[in-house]
C-alpha cells in the first residue's frame, strides 16, 4: 500500500465517522441495474462452483478410492489459493469485469470439454485432478476481481446492500447446489452435472459482461501517487500483491476485520459442517436432524440477509458487528449443551440469524473502508481469511470429536468466536466505525 494510497483510505474513514458528505459518481438508476447485473452474474457463478465441486466428488468416487478423492479435491484448494494475492494484484492494475468474464468464461469451456469426455466414457483420477486445478487457478483469479466489482459500479453508501446480496447469493447457492447436483447426478451421471455447471457459468458471463464500470478516482490534487506509479512501472504482480500486506499492517481498521473473520470461521467451519452430522448421530436424530438443524441454521441466515438487503443504512456498524459475532460464539456453544432437538433447533436458527448479519455488516466495513485501488488484493487477504482456517478448523474439530465427543467441539468453536470478538472489542476504529449514510452520498 502506498502512503498517499493509506492516507486517502484513512480520510475516507474519517469522513464516514463525522457523518460528512463522500460524493460518488454514478446515478441511483445506473447503480441499481449494476447491482442487479452483479448480483445475477455473482450468484450465477457461485451456483456453478457449488455444483462443479459436488459434481466433481461424485465423478472421483466412481473412479478411485476415498483417499484419490481428498488428493482430487485438494487439487482444485491449493492453486487458489496460491493464486488469490497475485490476482487480487491483476484487479487493481486492470479491470476486473474482463478478468471475471474471462475467467467464467474459460471456466465455462474447460467444464464442457470433461463433459464431453465424460460422456463418452469416463476420466482418470489424475484427469479429475487436472480439471480440478484448472478450475482452482481460475478461481484464485475470479475471487478478488468480483470483489472488487461493487465499489467501481455503485456509490459507497449501497455497500450494505451489496454486503447484504453477497450473503443471500451464498446461503441460496448452498442450499440449491445439493438437490441441483444430486438430481442431475443421479438422473444422468456427473456429465449432466458438469454440463449444467458450464452453463451456469455462461450465464454469469452474459450478466456480468453488461456491467459499466466507474473510471477509478483520480488522486486528490497534491497527491500524484509517485509511489504506486512507480511500482506499476517497474515490479510485476507477485511484488504488488505484498503490498496490500503493508495496507492492512498499516491500516487502523482492516486487520482487524480481517482477524475478526479469520477468528469467526476457524471457530465456526468445522463444529458446523463436520460437528453437526456427528451430534445428530450421537444424539440419535439422525441425518434428518442434521439436514434440519443445517437448514435452519441457513434460512436464518438468508433471512437477515434479504432483510438487509431493503435496509438503506445500518447504523453503528462496528458495534453491531461484534454484538452479532458474540451472539455467534454464544449460540454456537449453546449447541455443545442443550440436549433435545428443538433446543439445538433454536440455537442453529440464532446462529444463522447472526451469521447473516455479521457476514454482511464486516463486509460492508471491508468494501467501505478500503481504497479502491487496493480493493482487489484487500479481496484476495479476505478470501484467504476464510479459506485458509477452514481446513485448520475440520482438522481441530476431529481430533476433539475423537477425544471429547462432538458436544466438545461446539463449546470450543463457540469460545474461539468469543475470543475473536474481545480482541476487535478493545480496537475503538472498530467499535466506532459507522458506514456511509445515503444522504452522504450525492451524485456527481
Amino acid at each position: 500500500m502506498t502512503s498517499s494510497g493509506l492516507y486517502r483510505g484513512i480520510a475516507c474513514r474519517n469522513r464516514v465517522k463525522s457523518g460528512e458528505s463522500v460524493t460518488e459518481a454514478g446515478t441511483s438508476g445506473s447503480s441499481t441495474r449494476g447491482l442487479a447485473g452483479w448480483a445475477v452474474g455473482y450468484s450465477s457463478s457461485l451456483l456453478a462452483d457449488q455444483v462443479f465441486f459436488l459434481a466433481l466428488t461424485f465423478a472421483a468416487l466412481q473412479v478411485g478410492t476415498p483417499g484419490q478423492l481428498g488428493l482430487v479435491l485438494a487439487a482444485g484448494s491449493i492453486p487458489r489459493l496460491l493464486i488469490l494475492m497475485i490476482g487480487g494484484a491483476l484487479a487493481d492494475r486492470r479491470s476486473p469485469k474482463r478478468i471475471t468474464v474471462a475467467t467464467d468464461a474459460a471456466r465455462a469451456a474447460v467444464l464442457a470439454a470433461a463433459a464431453v469426455v465424460l460422456m463418452l466414457g469416463s476420466m482418470t483420477t489424475w484427469q479429475l485432478v487436472s480439471v480440478a486445478l484448472v478450475i482452482g487457478a481460475l478461481d484464485g483469479f475470479f475471487l478478488p476481481a468480483v470483489g472488487a466489482l461493487p465499489a467501481r459500479i455503485a456509490p459507497v453508501h449501497e455497500m450494505g446492500r451489496v454486503a447484504a446480496l453477497r450473503t443471500v447469493a451464498q446461503r441460496v447457492a448452498l442450499l440449491a447446489a445439493g438437490p441441483l447436483a444430486g438430481w442431475l447426478v443421479h438422473m444422468y451421471g456427473p456429465s449432466a452435472a458438469f454440463w449444467a455447471s458450464a452453463a451456469l457459468f455462461l450465464v454469469s458471463v452474459s450478466s456480468l459482461a453488461t456491467l459499466t464500470l466507474h473510471p477509478s478516482p483520480p488522486p486528490p490534487p497534491g497527491h500524484s501517487d509517485p509511489e504506486r506509479e512507480s511500482s506499476q512501472q517497474e515490479y510485476g504482480y507477485l511484488r504488488q500483491a505484498g503490498t496490500a500486506l503493508r495496507l492492512v499492517r498499516r491500516h487502523p481498521v482492516l486487520p482487524w476485520l480481517l482477524l475478526l473473520i479469520a477468528g469467526l470461521n476457524f471457530g465456526f467451519a468445522g463444529p458446523v459442517t463436520a460437528g453437526i452430522p456427528l451430534l445428530a448421530t450421537g444424539s440419535q436424530w439422525g441425518a434428518s436432524g442434521a439436514g434440519l438443524l443445517l437448514g435452519a441454521f441457513g434460512l436464518g441466515a438468508a433471512a437477515t440477509g434479504v432483510g438487509l438487503i431493503f435496509t438503506r443504512w445500518i447504523p453503528h456498524a462496528g458495534m453491531l458487528a461484534i454484538g452479532c459475532v458474540v451472539t455467534m460464539g454464544a449460540a454456537l456453544a449453546a449447541l455443545g449443551y442443550v440436549t433435545t432437538f428443538p433446543a439445538a433447533l433454536s440455537a442453529a436458527v440464532v446462529l444463522g440469524l447472526g451469521s447473516g448479519v455479521c457476514g454482511t455488516v464486516i463486509h460492508a466495513m471491508v468494501l467501505t473502508t478500503t481504497p479502491k485501488a487496493e480493493l482487489g488484493r484487500v479481496m484476495a487477504l479476505l478470501s484467504i481469511s476464510i479459506e485458509g482456517v477452514v481446513p485448520l478448523s475440520y482438522a481441530l474439530t476431529g481430533l476433539l470429536a475423537d477425544f471429547t465427543g462432538a458436544r466438545a467441539t461446539f463449546v470450543v468453536g463457540g469460545v474461539i468466536i468469543l475470543a475473536t470478538a474481545a480482541l476487535a472489542v478493545t480496537r475503538p476504529a472498530v467499535r466506532s466505525f459507522e458506514l456511509v449514510r445515503p444522504a452522504a452520498s450525492q451524485d456527481a
